[in-house]
């Protein structure tokens, strides 16, 4: 019987959440801004290869009205 590699087993969402995580876990705060830094040195450097740059900077997820309420009620009721 051929197994599948584990990225394509059934799991639930929490265990694929922890395997997501599970490099990070126990890293310092400054370890994680050094990756979080990397990261964003590599999204940077991925749009300036871009052909499209301009448009690929410019891009801009469109949120749902749904999302934008409740993202106003969180900033409210933190204000409180």
């Amino acid at each position: 019987m051929t197994v599948l590699p584990k990225s394509l087993q059934a799991r639930s969402d929490r265990e694929a959440i922890r395997e997501d995580i599970a490099p990070y876990v126990g890293m310092s705060v400054e370890e994680r801004s050094r990756t979080l830094s990397e990261l964003c040195r590599w999204a940077r450097d991925s749009l300036d290869a871009n052909p499209q740059r301009e448009r690929a900077w410019a891009w801009e997820d469109k949120r749902s009205p749904e999302s934008l309420a409740l993202w106003s009620r969180l900033v409210a009721a933190a204000r409180k």
